[in-house]
Protein backbone atom coordinates (compact mmCIF):
# COMPACT_ATOMS: atom_id res chain seq x y z
CA UNK A 1 0.00 0.00 0.00
CA UNK A 2 1.21 3.73 -0.90
CA UNK A 3 2.46 5.74 2.17
CA UNK A 4 1.11 8.94 3.02
CA UNK A 5 4.82 10.24 1.72
CA UNK A 6 4.88 8.00 -1.24
CA UNK A 7 1.48 9.50 -2.47
CA UNK A 8 2.82 13.26 -1.65
CA UNK A 9 5.68 12.79 -3.58
CA UNK A 10 3.91 11.21 -6.33
CA UNK A 11 1.14 13.99 -6.74
CA UNK A 12 4.58 16.38 -6.91
CA UNK A 13 5.89 14.84 -9.91
CA UNK A 14 2.45 14.87 -11.50
CA UNK A 15 1.99 18.47 -10.95
CA UNK A 16 5.96 19.05 -12.33
CA UNK A 17 4.62 16.96 -15.41
CA UNK A 18 1.88 18.97 -15.80
CA UNK A 19 3.58 22.03 -15.63
CA UNK A 20 6.83 21.18 -17.54
CA UNK A 21 7.01 17.97 -19.99
CA UNK A 22 4.26 17.19 -21.67
CA UNK A 23 1.52 18.02 -23.84
CA UNK A 24 -2.02 18.84 -23.91
CA UNK A 25 -3.75 15.74 -25.34
CA UNK A 26 -6.73 16.35 -27.61
CA UNK A 27 -9.77 14.89 -25.65
CA UNK A 28 -13.46 14.60 -26.87
CA UNK A 29 -16.54 15.60 -25.00
CA UNK A 30 -20.31 16.06 -25.53
CA UNK A 31 -20.28 19.47 -27.17
CA UNK A 32 -17.02 19.34 -29.42
CA UNK A 33 -13.36 18.70 -29.33
CA UNK A 34 -11.56 20.48 -25.44
CA UNK A 35 -8.10 20.26 -24.43
CA UNK A 36 -8.84 21.15 -20.98
CA UNK A 37 -5.46 22.24 -18.80
CA UNK A 38 -5.24 19.07 -16.57
CA UNK A 39 -5.70 16.76 -19.06
CA UNK A 40 -2.17 15.62 -20.36
CA UNK A 41 -1.96 12.10 -21.82
CA UNK A 42 1.48 11.19 -19.31
CA UNK A 43 -0.67 12.51 -16.73
CA UNK A 44 -3.68 10.74 -16.56
CA UNK A 45 -1.48 7.23 -17.17
CA UNK A 46 0.48 8.60 -14.09
CA UNK A 47 -2.42 8.54 -11.89
CA UNK A 48 -3.96 5.68 -13.05
CA UNK A 49 -0.79 3.75 -12.44
CA UNK A 50 -1.34 4.39 -8.92
CA UNK A 51 -4.36 1.98 -8.87
CA UNK A 52 -4.15 -0.32 -12.19
CA UNK A 53 -0.29 -0.38 -12.65
CA UNK A 54 1.45 0.36 -15.98
CA UNK A 55 -1.22 1.34 -18.49
CA UNK A 56 -1.09 3.28 -21.58
CA UNK A 57 -3.66 6.00 -22.60
CA UNK A 58 -5.57 5.85 -25.70
CA UNK A 59 -8.15 8.36 -25.81
CA UNK A 60 -10.04 10.16 -23.12
CA UNK A 61 -13.58 11.25 -23.31
CA UNK A 62 -14.66 14.74 -20.92
CA UNK A 63 -18.53 14.97 -19.87
CA UNK A 64 -19.90 17.34 -17.00
CA UNK A 65 -20.37 15.30 -14.02
CA UNK A 66 -23.49 17.35 -12.33
CA UNK A 67 -26.23 19.15 -13.67
CA UNK A 68 -27.05 22.81 -12.81
CA UNK A 69 -28.07 23.52 -9.75
CA UNK A 70 -25.79 20.28 -8.24
CA UNK A 71 -22.84 22.50 -6.97
CA UNK A 72 -22.17 26.04 -7.04
CA UNK A 73 -18.72 25.89 -5.46
CA UNK A 74 -16.93 24.06 -8.13
CA UNK A 75 -16.93 22.54 -11.24
CA UNK A 76 -17.45 18.55 -11.71
CA UNK A 77 -16.46 16.58 -15.01
CA UNK A 78 -16.38 12.63 -15.28
CA UNK A 79 -13.24 11.33 -17.57
CA UNK A 80 -13.69 7.92 -19.35
CA UNK A 81 -10.51 6.61 -20.42
CA UNK A 82 -9.32 4.67 -22.46
CA UNK A 83 -6.22 2.23 -22.23
CA UNK A 84 -4.29 0.77 -25.14
CA UNK A 85 -4.91 -2.95 -23.38
CA UNK A 86 -8.87 -2.15 -24.32
CA UNK A 87 -10.19 -1.42 -20.95
CA UNK A 88 -11.69 1.51 -19.47
CA UNK A 89 -11.46 3.66 -16.27
CA UNK A 90 -13.44 6.28 -15.27
CA UNK A 91 -12.45 9.45 -13.02
CA UNK A 92 -13.97 12.71 -11.39
CA UNK A 93 -12.31 15.69 -11.98
CA UNK A 94 -13.37 18.51 -9.13
CA UNK A 95 -11.90 22.01 -10.70
CA UNK A 96 -11.83 25.03 -8.80
CA UNK A 97 -14.05 28.19 -10.13
CA UNK A 98 -11.65 30.60 -11.95
CA UNK A 99 -14.01 33.59 -12.56
CA UNK A 100 -16.27 35.68 -11.06
CA UNK A 101 -17.35 37.14 -7.48
CA UNK A 102 -17.57 32.84 -6.57
CA UNK A 103 -13.99 32.31 -7.68
CA UNK A 104 -13.02 35.24 -5.65
CA UNK A 105 -14.81 33.44 -2.77
CA UNK A 106 -13.04 30.61 -3.16
CA UNK A 107 -9.81 31.66 -3.04
CA UNK A 108 -10.48 33.83 -0.21
CA UNK A 109 -11.41 30.99 1.86
CA UNK A 110 -8.84 28.62 0.48
CA UNK A 111 -11.38 25.68 0.37
CA UNK A 112 -9.42 23.79 -2.34
CA UNK A 113 -6.26 24.07 0.36
CA UNK A 114 -8.47 22.40 3.14
CA UNK A 115 -10.25 20.01 0.35
CA UNK A 116 -6.72 18.78 -0.02
CA UNK A 117 -5.70 18.92 3.49
CA UNK A 118 -8.50 16.58 4.06
CA UNK A 119 -7.73 13.87 1.43
CA UNK A 120 -4.10 13.41 1.77
CA UNK A 121 -3.94 13.45 5.50
CA UNK A 122 -6.58 13.98 7.61
CA UNK A 123 -9.04 11.54 6.42
CA UNK A 124 -6.64 8.65 6.07
CA UNK A 125 -5.35 9.24 9.58
CA UNK A 126 -9.46 9.15 10.82
CA UNK A 127 -9.59 5.82 8.91
CA UNK A 128 -6.59 4.18 10.02
CA UNK A 129 -7.70 5.01 13.44
CA UNK A 130 -11.47 3.39 12.50
CA UNK A 131 -9.45 0.39 11.07
CA UNK A 132 -7.24 -0.01 13.97
CA UNK A 133 -10.56 0.42 16.78
CA UNK A 134 -12.87 -1.97 14.64
CA UNK A 135 -10.96 -4.01 11.99
CA UNK A 136 -12.55 -5.19 9.07
CA UNK A 137 -15.95 -3.72 10.38
CA UNK A 138 -16.38 -0.42 7.95
CA UNK A 139 -18.83 -0.04 5.67
CA UNK A 140 -19.41 2.96 3.36
CA UNK A 141 -16.57 4.79 4.60
CA UNK A 142 -17.39 3.73 8.22
CA UNK A 143 -18.20 0.67 10.80
CA UNK A 144 -21.15 -1.32 9.54
CA UNK A 145 -20.46 -3.58 7.08
CA UNK A 146 -17.03 -5.03 5.08
CA UNK A 147 -13.73 -2.82 4.87
CA UNK A 148 -14.56 0.21 2.59
CA UNK A 149 -13.05 3.62 2.64
CA UNK A 150 -14.35 6.97 4.31
CA UNK A 151 -15.15 8.62 1.21
CA UNK A 152 -14.06 8.46 -2.64
CA UNK A 153 -10.64 7.62 -3.38
CA UNK A 154 -8.45 10.44 -4.02
CA UNK A 155 -5.86 9.87 -6.64
CA UNK A 156 -4.56 13.35 -6.82
CA UNK A 157 -5.12 16.37 -5.03
CA UNK A 158 -3.64 20.20 -5.52
CA UNK A 159 -5.26 23.62 -4.82
CA UNK A 160 -6.35 24.09 -8.58
CA UNK A 161 -8.38 20.65 -9.13
CA UNK A 162 -8.36 17.11 -7.28
CA UNK A 163 -9.33 13.77 -9.23
CA UNK A 164 -11.19 11.06 -7.45
CA UNK A 165 -12.47 7.67 -8.02
CA UNK A 166 -15.84 7.65 -10.11
CA UNK A 167 -18.14 6.07 -6.71
CA UNK A 168 -21.13 5.48 -9.87
CA UNK A 169 -18.68 2.82 -11.54
CA UNK A 170 -18.74 0.91 -7.71
CA UNK A 171 -22.82 1.36 -7.71
CA UNK A 172 -22.89 5.05 -5.95
CA UNK A 173 -25.19 7.57 -6.71
CA UNK A 174 -26.23 10.88 -5.88
CA UNK A 175 -30.75 10.59 -4.19
CA UNK A 176 -32.97 13.34 -5.65
CA UNK A 177 -32.65 16.06 -3.81
CA UNK A 178 -36.18 16.98 -4.47
CA UNK A 179 -37.47 14.04 -2.53
CA UNK A 180 -35.20 13.93 -0.10
CA UNK A 181 -34.07 10.73 2.14
CA UNK A 182 -36.69 8.33 3.76
CA UNK A 183 -36.15 7.26 7.79
CA UNK A 184 -33.87 4.45 6.52
CA UNK A 185 -31.46 6.77 4.81
CA UNK A 186 -31.32 8.81 7.52
CA UNK A 187 -30.51 6.56 9.61
CA UNK A 188 -27.31 5.54 7.69
CA UNK A 189 -25.73 9.11 7.56
CA UNK A 190 -26.62 9.35 11.07
CA UNK A 191 -24.45 5.85 11.81
CA UNK A 192 -21.55 6.93 9.71
CA UNK A 193 -21.66 11.17 10.42
CA UNK A 194 -21.20 10.04 14.31
CA UNK A 195 -18.21 7.57 13.55
CA UNK A 196 -16.80 10.12 10.80
CA UNK A 197 -17.37 13.14 13.86
CA UNK A 198 -15.71 10.41 16.85
CA UNK A 199 -12.67 9.66 14.77
CA UNK A 200 -12.04 13.01 14.38
CA UNK A 201 -12.70 13.90 17.92
CA UNK A 202 -9.93 10.69 19.16
CA UNK A 203 -7.89 12.37 15.96
CA UNK A 204 -7.63 15.80 18.10
CA UNK A 205 -7.18 14.45 21.04
CA UNK A 206 -3.80 12.85 19.87
CA UNK A 207 -2.67 15.56 17.64
CA UNK A 208 -4.43 19.17 18.46
CA UNK A 209 -2.02 20.80 16.10
CA UNK A 210 -3.25 18.78 12.85
CA UNK A 211 -6.62 20.62 13.02
CA UNK A 212 -5.03 24.11 12.50
CA UNK A 213 -6.45 24.42 8.92
CA UNK A 214 -9.95 23.69 10.33
CA UNK A 215 -10.01 26.21 13.14
CA UNK A 216 -10.52 29.28 11.08
CA UNK A 217 -14.52 30.11 10.96
CA UNK A 218 -15.63 30.08 7.27
CA UNK A 219 -18.01 32.58 8.38
CA UNK A 220 -15.12 35.02 9.47
CA UNK A 221 -13.71 35.17 6.42
CA UNK A 222 -16.42 35.46 4.22
CA UNK A 223 -18.65 37.75 6.27
CA UNK A 224 -17.93 40.74 3.14
CA UNK A 225 -19.56 38.40 0.82
CA UNK A 226 -22.15 36.17 3.20
CA UNK A 227 -23.97 39.29 4.49
CA UNK A 228 -24.82 40.40 1.06
CA UNK A 229 -26.40 36.68 0.72
CA UNK A 230 -28.15 37.14 3.70
CA UNK A 231 -29.97 40.02 3.37
CA UNK A 232 -31.04 38.71 0.06
CA UNK A 233 -32.95 35.29 0.92
CA UNK A 234 -34.05 36.87 3.78
CA UNK A 235 -36.08 39.20 1.37
CA UNK A 236 -37.06 36.53 -0.97
CA UNK A 237 -38.30 34.61 2.07
CA UNK A 238 -40.26 37.19 3.84
CA UNK A 239 -42.15 38.27 0.33
CA UNK A 240 -43.38 34.72 -0.05
CA UNK A 241 -44.55 35.03 3.70
CA UNK A 242 -46.39 38.17 2.53
CA UNK A 243 -48.33 35.59 0.50
CA UNK A 244 -49.64 32.82 2.73
CA UNK A 245 -52.33 33.28 5.41
CA UNK A 246 -52.29 35.48 8.43
CA UNK A 247 -51.03 33.04 10.58
CA UNK A 248 -47.42 33.55 9.07
CA UNK A 249 -47.32 36.45 9.28
CA UNK A 250 -45.60 36.38 12.93
CA UNK A 251 -42.31 35.23 11.37
CA UNK A 252 -42.31 38.48 8.76
CA UNK A 253 -41.12 40.88 11.80
CA UNK A 254 -38.52 38.12 13.28
CA UNK A 255 -37.13 37.74 10.07
CA UNK A 256 -36.70 41.35 9.64
CA UNK A 257 -35.24 41.91 12.30
CA UNK A 258 -32.51 38.94 11.62
CA UNK A 259 -30.96 41.71 9.30
CA UNK A 260 -29.97 44.04 11.70
CA UNK A 261 -28.82 41.06 14.28
CA UNK A 262 -28.59 37.85 12.59
CA UNK A 263 -24.67 37.85 11.44
CA UNK A 264 -23.62 37.92 15.10
CA UNK A 265 -25.78 34.76 15.81
CA UNK A 266 -24.42 33.07 13.28
CA UNK A 267 -21.00 33.93 14.08
CA UNK A 268 -21.68 32.98 17.78
CA UNK A 269 -23.23 29.81 17.09
CA UNK A 270 -20.70 28.37 14.32
CA UNK A 271 -17.36 29.03 16.84
CA UNK A 272 -15.72 26.35 18.73
CA UNK A 273 -16.83 26.11 22.31
CA UNK A 274 -14.44 25.75 25.33
CA UNK A 275 -16.22 22.85 26.96
CA UNK A 276 -18.51 21.15 24.42
CA UNK A 277 -18.12 18.51 22.00
CA UNK A 278 -16.19 19.67 18.76
CA UNK A 279 -15.86 17.91 15.90
CA UNK A 280 -14.56 17.68 12.17
CA UNK A 281 -17.92 19.08 10.72
CA UNK A 282 -18.12 18.36 7.14
CA UNK A 283 -19.62 21.58 7.06
CA UNK A 284 -21.93 20.87 3.86
CA UNK A 285 -23.72 17.47 4.72
CA UNK A 286 -26.70 17.54 2.03
CA UNK A 287 -27.91 14.86 0.02
CA UNK A 288 -26.02 15.69 -3.30
CA UNK A 289 -23.23 15.43 -0.97
CA UNK A 290 -23.31 12.02 0.00
CA UNK A 291 -23.75 8.53 -2.20
CA UNK A 292 -25.75 5.61 -1.52
CA UNK A 293 -24.68 1.91 -2.56
CA UNK A 294 -28.19 0.25 -1.60
CA UNK A 295 -27.47 -2.78 -2.74
CA UNK A 296 -24.01 -2.77 -0.51
CA UNK A 297 -26.57 -0.96 2.88
CA UNK A 298 -23.46 1.63 1.94
CA UNK A 299 -22.90 5.41 2.13
CA UNK A 300 -19.42 7.61 1.34
CA UNK A 301 -19.14 11.18 1.91
CA UNK A 302 -17.99 13.60 -0.51
CA UNK A 303 -16.97 17.28 -0.76
CA UNK A 304 -15.52 18.28 2.28
CA UNK A 305 -14.63 21.67 1.33
CA UNK A 306 -15.96 23.51 3.83
CA UNK A 307 -14.60 21.22 6.82
CA UNK A 308 -15.02 23.20 9.89
CA UNK A 309 -13.90 22.71 13.79
CA UNK A 310 -17.13 23.04 15.52
CA UNK A 311 -20.07 21.65 17.48
CA UNK A 312 -21.72 18.62 15.73
CA UNK A 313 -24.90 20.41 15.69
CA UNK A 314 -24.20 22.60 12.59
CA UNK A 315 -23.64 19.14 10.38
CA UNK A 316 -27.04 18.12 12.35
CA UNK A 317 -28.71 21.48 11.62
CA UNK A 318 -27.95 21.62 7.84
CA UNK A 319 -28.45 17.80 7.02
CA UNK A 320 -32.05 17.53 8.80
CA UNK A 321 -33.31 21.15 7.42
CA UNK A 322 -31.76 20.40 3.74
CA UNK A 323 -32.22 16.42 3.22
CA UNK A 324 -35.00 14.34 4.84
CA UNK A 325 -37.99 13.84 3.85
CA UNK A 326 -40.76 15.78 5.46
CA UNK A 327 -42.02 12.94 7.18
CA UNK A 328 -38.46 12.78 9.17
CA UNK A 329 -38.66 16.38 9.50
CA UNK A 330 -42.04 16.08 11.46
CA UNK A 331 -41.56 12.74 13.10
CA UNK A 332 -38.15 11.25 13.63
CA UNK A 333 -35.05 14.23 14.37
CA UNK A 334 -34.66 13.40 18.50
CA UNK A 335 -34.75 9.67 17.11
CA UNK A 336 -31.48 10.06 14.66
CA UNK A 337 -29.69 12.25 16.96
CA UNK A 338 -30.02 9.06 19.67
CA UNK A 339 -27.95 6.82 17.43
CA UNK A 340 -25.61 9.15 16.48
CA UNK A 341 -24.39 9.74 20.27
CA UNK A 342 -24.40 6.00 20.47
CA UNK A 343 -22.01 5.04 17.47
CA UNK A 344 -19.01 7.23 18.73
CA UNK A 345 -19.11 5.38 21.56
CA UNK A 346 -18.88 1.55 20.18
CA UNK A 347 -16.03 2.70 18.34
CA UNK A 348 -13.66 3.86 20.93
CA UNK A 349 -14.93 0.77 23.17
CA UNK A 350 -13.48 -1.92 20.18
CA UNK A 351 -9.94 -0.36 20.14
CA UNK A 352 -9.96 -1.94 23.65
CA UNK A 353 -10.95 -5.50 22.70
CA UNK A 354 -10.08 -7.03 19.55
CA UNK A 355 -13.92 -8.11 18.18
CA UNK A 356 -16.87 -6.37 16.95
CA UNK A 357 -20.32 -7.03 18.36
CA UNK A 358 -22.59 -8.34 16.07
CA UNK A 359 -24.95 -5.05 14.50
CA UNK A 360 -28.03 -5.26 16.67
CA UNK A 361 -30.18 -4.69 12.84
CA UNK A 362 -32.21 -1.75 11.92
CA UNK A 363 -33.72 -0.12 14.25
CA UNK A 364 -37.84 0.53 14.85
CA UNK A 365 -39.04 3.36 12.55
CA UNK A 366 -40.36 4.83 16.08
CA UNK A 367 -36.78 6.17 17.06
CA UNK A 368 -35.90 9.43 15.70
CA UNK A 369 -33.00 10.84 14.41
CA UNK A 370 -31.12 12.59 17.37
CA UNK A 371 -31.21 9.04 19.16
CA UNK A 372 -29.54 7.38 15.98
CA UNK A 373 -26.79 9.62 16.34
CA UNK A 374 -26.06 9.64 19.66
CA UNK A 375 -26.51 6.13 20.16
CA UNK A 376 -23.57 5.76 16.74
CA UNK A 377 -21.56 8.71 18.56
CA UNK A 378 -20.92 7.28 21.90
CA UNK A 379 -20.19 3.37 20.98
CA UNK A 380 -17.82 4.70 18.14
CA UNK A 381 -15.89 6.89 20.85
CA UNK A 382 -15.87 3.95 23.80
CA UNK A 383 -14.69 1.85 20.57
CA UNK A 384 -11.74 4.30 20.20
CA UNK A 385 -10.55 4.46 22.99
CA UNK A 386 -12.02 7.87 24.03
CA UNK A 387 -11.11 9.16 27.90
CA UNK A 388 -12.96 12.18 28.16
CA UNK A 389 -16.87 12.22 29.94
CA UNK A 390 -19.25 11.14 27.14
CA UNK A 391 -21.51 14.01 26.10
CA UNK A 392 -25.51 12.58 27.22
CA UNK A 393 -28.71 12.80 25.38
CA UNK A 394 -29.68 15.51 27.21
CA UNK A 395 -26.26 17.49 26.67
CA UNK A 396 -26.34 16.69 22.77
CA UNK A 397 -30.30 18.10 22.51
CA UNK A 398 -29.27 21.15 24.55
CA UNK A 399 -26.29 21.56 22.05
CA UNK A 400 -28.74 21.08 18.94
CA UNK A 401 -30.99 23.76 20.65
CA UNK A 402 -28.19 25.77 21.33
CA UNK A 403 -27.05 25.94 17.74
CA UNK A 404 -30.61 26.27 16.16
CA UNK A 405 -30.22 29.60 15.05
CA UNK A 406 -27.73 28.03 12.67
CA UNK A 407 -30.87 25.38 11.35
CA UNK A 408 -32.92 29.20 10.56
CA UNK A 409 -29.65 30.22 8.76
CA UNK A 410 -29.55 27.33 6.70
CA UNK A 411 -33.55 27.10 6.21
CA UNK A 412 -33.43 30.76 4.91
CA UNK A 413 -30.50 30.55 2.43
CA UNK A 414 -28.62 26.98 1.75
CA UNK A 415 -31.82 24.70 1.66
CA UNK A 416 -33.32 27.28 -0.72
CA UNK A 417 -30.62 27.02 -3.04
CA UNK A 418 -30.40 22.86 -2.57
CA UNK A 419 -34.25 23.07 -3.23
CA UNK A 420 -33.93 25.82 -5.72
CA UNK A 421 -35.68 24.95 -9.15
CA UNK A 422 -32.74 24.12 -11.76
CA UNK A 423 -34.42 26.43 -14.12
CA UNK A 424 -34.96 29.42 -11.87
CA UNK A 425 -32.22 31.42 -13.01
CA UNK A 426 -30.23 31.00 -9.48
CA UNK A 427 -26.64 32.67 -10.14
CA UNK A 428 -23.95 32.51 -7.05
CA UNK A 429 -22.10 35.72 -8.92
CA UNK A 430 -25.35 37.62 -8.81
CA UNK A 431 -25.90 36.76 -5.34
CA UNK A 432 -22.70 37.41 -3.99
CA UNK A 433 -21.69 40.86 -5.76
CA UNK A 434 -25.79 41.93 -5.25
CA UNK A 435 -27.64 39.95 -2.96
CA UNK A 436 -29.92 39.50 -5.97
CA UNK A 437 -32.00 36.33 -5.76
CA UNK A 438 -34.17 35.23 -8.24
CA UNK A 439 -37.01 35.99 -6.49
CA UNK A 440 -39.96 34.13 -5.12
CA UNK A 441 -40.20 32.43 -8.27
CA UNK A 442 -36.86 30.15 -6.90
CA UNK A 443 -39.23 28.26 -4.45
CA UNK A 444 -39.77 24.64 -5.16
CA UNK A 445 -43.28 23.29 -3.42
CA UNK A 446 -40.38 20.88 -1.69
CA UNK A 447 -38.71 23.95 -0.49
CA UNK A 448 -42.36 25.84 0.10
CA UNK A 449 -43.39 22.51 2.42
CA UNK A 450 -39.83 22.50 4.19
CA UNK A 451 -40.45 25.63 5.32
CA UNK A 452 -44.03 25.41 6.53
CA UNK A 453 -42.67 22.11 8.73
CA UNK A 454 -39.27 23.35 10.01
CA UNK A 455 -39.99 27.43 10.91
CA UNK A 456 -41.86 26.91 13.92
CA UNK A 457 -39.78 24.05 14.59
CA UNK A 458 -37.05 26.06 14.62
CA UNK A 459 -39.07 29.23 16.30
CA UNK A 460 -39.69 26.55 19.17
CA UNK A 461 -36.44 25.54 19.75
CA UNK A 462 -35.47 29.23 20.14
CA UNK A 463 -33.80 29.82 16.91
CA UNK A 464 -35.04 33.61 17.09
CA UNK A 465 -33.94 33.91 20.45
CA UNK A 466 -34.47 37.83 21.29
CA UNK A 467 -34.57 38.49 18.32
CA UNK A 468 -37.97 40.11 19.14
CA UNK A 469 -39.51 43.73 18.18
CA UNK A 470 -38.69 46.05 20.35
CA UNK A 471 -41.88 48.22 19.95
Amino acid sequence: MMSHLQFLNLNMDAANCFETRYPKTEVSAANGSVSPPWIKKELLELWLRTHYGQVTVTDCEVQPATVKGDNYLSVLHRLTVRTQCGQSHSLIVKCRIEEGKTASMVEDSKVFRKEQEIYTATLPRMSALLNKALPGKLSGGLCTGTSEPLSAKCIYACQSFLVFEDLSAAGFRMLDRFQGLDLEHCVLVMRNLARFHAASVVLHQHDPDSFKEYEVNFFLLLDKYVINVDLGFVNTLVEELETWSEHWRQYITKLQLIKEHGWERIDMVTRRTETGLNVLAHGDLWINNIMFNDQANSMRLVDFQLANHTSPGIDLHLFICSSATLEVQMYHTNTLLQNYNRSCLEFVLLSLYTCLKEDVGRIASSVSCLQEYHTALCDTLTALGYTQTMITLEELHEEFDRTCFYGLWVLIGPAACMLSKPDCGLELDDLLEKGKTPGRSMYSDTYRETVKIMLPVLDRQGAFGDIEPTN
